[in-house]
This record gives C-alpha cells, sequence and structure tokens, in this order.
C-alpha cells in the first residue's frame, strides 16, 4: 500500500552523502550503536545503521513477502529503546487455519543493535468480539497488513494495534508482556469501519485517536467523509469527536500523525488536511502539497515526524523531501537527496519512524523477492 514522504533540511546535497558505521562485524559486536552513529551525524545527513536479524523478523512464517507490505510505519517505545514493527505479507492465502502465518511481529532492540521477533499475536477472544481470527475460531487475532493502525503508548511502552477491517483495539502491555483487548467501539458511534486506517497516540490527551478513513458516504454528492474516534485510556471509553464533515479525497489507506510541535494530530484525507488538536477541537488546512496515502504498489508517500523540532516530514517515491509546519500551514521542499538505498522506484516495503531517544528518524526499506534489507538513520535537526 502506499507509503509516505520524508522531509529534510535546507543543507546543501553535499551533506546526503549516507554514512557507514564501521563494518558488518564491528557494528554486530557494539553496543548501542544506534546511540553513536546517531550522534555522529550532521543535521540534513543519511546514515547506514548495520544491525542483525533483520531477515528473520521481516519474512513472516509462512516463508514469502515480507511484513512491511501495505505499511509504511513503524513505532519508537523511549522507555525501552526499541522500534516495534508489526504486519503481514501479501501471500493471497485465504486458509483461515494457517492465515496468520502471513504475520509477524517484533522489534529492533537499541541495546543490543538486534532485531527480535515475537511469538504469533495470542489474546483472549471472546464470544462477543468482532476481532478478525476470533471470530474464525482462532486462537490468536490477524495482524494482517498494518497500514499505520499501529501505535505505543510513550509513558509506558504499551502498544496499541488496530485490527484489519474492524473497530476493535488490542493491547499489548509491556509489563505483562500480554496481549489483551480495549473496548470495542459502539456500535452506536460506529460510521462505516474500513479496511485501512490509522491509530495515533496522542500524549496531551492521554488518548488514543482512531482516524477512519472512509466514515461515511454522501450518495447524493458523491463525497466521502472522514470519522475521528478517540479512546481514552484512564476511563476506557470511547467518544467520537467528529464524522460526516471532514471531507476525504481517497477513502482508503488515510495517514495521521502525532507532531510534538503543533501538540495535535495531523490527518490526512489525501490531499485534504485536518489537525486534531490537544483542547479537542478539530482544524481544516489548506490542501497538501503532496498526496498522502499509504503506499501501495510505489505510488504516494512515507510520513514521519522529526523527534528534534517536532516538524511533520514526507518522502516520495522520486526521493523528494518535504517538511510539514501545521501551525503556519506552511510546505516547504527541502532539497536533501535520499539514499538510492532507501527509495528507488517506490516506496514498496519502505517504513519509517522517529527516535526521539537519538534525535533521528529510522528508514528500513525491505526487498522480499531477495529476502534482504536495509536500514538508515536520518537526522533532520540538531538536538
Amino acid at each position: 500500500m502506499v507509503r509516505r514522504l520524508v522531509v529534510w533540511t535546507l543543507l546543501s546535497l553535499s551533506l546526503a552523502v549516507p554514512l557507514r558505521l564501521g563494518s558488518s562485524s564491528q557494528s554486530e559486536n557494539r553496543v548501542n550503536s544506534i546511540a553513536g552513529l546517531a550522534a555522529s551525524m550532521r543535521p540534513g545527513t543519511w546514515a547506514q545503521l548495520e544491525t542483525v536479524g533483520l531477515p528473520a523478523v521481516m519474512i513472516p512464517p509462512i516463508g514469502s513477502g515480507s511484513i512491511l507490505e501495505y505499511t509504511d510505519r513503524i513505532v519508537w517505545d523511549p522507555l525501552h529503546t526499541r522500534m516495534v514493527v508489526m504486519g503481514g505479507a501479501h501471500t493471497g492465502n485465504t486458509n483461515y487455519s494457517i492465515e496468520w502465518q502471513d504475520d509477524q511481529w517484533g522489534w529492533y532492540d537499541a541495546g543490543t543493535n538486534t532485531w527480535v521477533g515475537q511469538s504469533p499475536s495470542k489474546a483472549t477472544c471472546t464470544a462477543s468480539s468482532t476481532a478478525d481470527g476470533c471470530n474464525n475460531g482462532l486462537p490468536q487475532f490477524r495482524i494482517s497488513h498494518s497500514y499505520e493502525h499501529m501505535t505505543v503508548d510513550t509513558s509506558t511502552g504499551d502498544i496499541y494495534y488496530r485490527l484489519y477491517f474492524s473497530p476493535q483495539v488490542m493491547k499489548w502491555t509491556f509489563a505483562t508482556q500480554t496481549w489483551s483487548m480495549l473496548p470495542i467501539i459502539p456500535p452506536a458511534l460506529q460510521g462505516y469501519i474500513q479496511v485501512a486506517g490509522a491509530l495515533v497516540y496522542f500524549p496531551e490527551r492521554g488518548s488514543l485517536i482512531f482516524v477512519n478513513a472512509q466514515d461515511s458516504h454522501n450518495y447524493t454528492t458523491n463525497q466521502d467523509y472522514l470519522g475521528i474516534y478517540e479512546f481514552n485510556i484512564a476511563s476506557q471509553t470511547w467518544t467520537k469527536p467528529s464524522g460526516g464533515t471532514l471531507v476525504t479525497d481517497s477513502p482508503y489507506q488515510n495517514v495521521a500523525s502525532y507532531g510534538p510541535a503543533c501538540h495535535c494530530i495531523l490527518v490526512s484525507g489525501y490531499d485534504k488536511l485536518y489537525t486534531y488538536n490537544q483542547d479537542g477541537t478539530v482544524s481544516t488546512k489548506a490542501n497538501s502539497a503532496i498526496n498522502l496515502r499509504v503506499a501501495a504498489s510505489g505510488s504516494e508517500s512515507v510520513n514521519t515526524v522529526d523527534p528534534v523540532s517536532g516538524l511533520f516530514l514526507f518522502l516520495d517515491t522520486t526521493g523528494v523531501a518535504w517538511q510539514y509546519n501545521a501551525t503556519t500551514d506552511a510546505w516547504t521542499q527541502t532539497g536533501i537527496a535520499t539514499p538510492s538505498a532507501v527509495v528507488s522506484g517506490n516506496l514498496d516495503e519502505v517504513v519509517a519512524g522517529p527516535v526521539s531517544n537519538y534525535g533521528v528518524v529510522m528508514f528500513v526499506r525491505f526487498i522480499s523477492n531477495s529476502s534482504s534489507g536495509v536500514v538508515y538513520l536520518y537526522k533532520h535537526r540538531q538536538n
């Protein structure tokens, strides 16, 4: 599916020459090598990070494709210095008894510079649950394509995951290392629940924001509308701040990200742009300079955030990088070249996530037909 765009600074192209952290063996033996590499980088530069164990986590148990298909997001747990990845390969498998084998999840551990796979996702399935997998008698839920359905509570390290084509959100509790189900979005609040949306943690509000890509449709005007749902973590309740008014030009694969600079959630309806603000209001922005959608078949964008400036960053299939300031509603093309190893023809199997502890953004690209991948860091601003 569609991946996103990432934006860089106004430094000259000469600063964009990729760096490498020593030899593979040196990198593999160096503890917390991401910290050393990030500290050595200048603003506006890219650097390749040699890590251990990437293919084993990217390739699902069924043995084909990769879990980076139809997603553009990895999420950073700053408390435990881990970059979490989750997804499912696009194998076309429809056998429910083995379909979960298309899925995989795990994380990059900064302390050991190693990718660590986790057991197949398992959660208690209740009789009333409509979660995919549960209603097919499986002991575990389906991860499937993850789009932008994954987020992390940065105050606890707990992971939240919205299930494919479902009003159900799952929670992985770090303290117990177990999965559980959140209360489902009440049917009275639900619009049409689309396959692909976005889930984002909003730290200032202590909540999860779920953006439903095609919440409603006006058949007279043939217009689709986004829906915004909010889950209060403390009270364990859902509300619906907005539905039926936010126009979207794409009913599928919409994106949303938290921006530390604006203290808001940026919500995209392809070229339509909104912010969900700290005070619970919604603001309409000017149309985006680029089309924002989770990458599918190499079109659209990869979308992330600079952890230092708090600005939104985007990268398109040609390697052009953009920066968006939600406070001033301004787009800037930065002119920083992107390594061809990260973007080469399309954004398939490219994901990104801000690494707040080290002031960089991590990009991972995996090429499933060669069972190989690369990890790059990008530094936009200096801490």
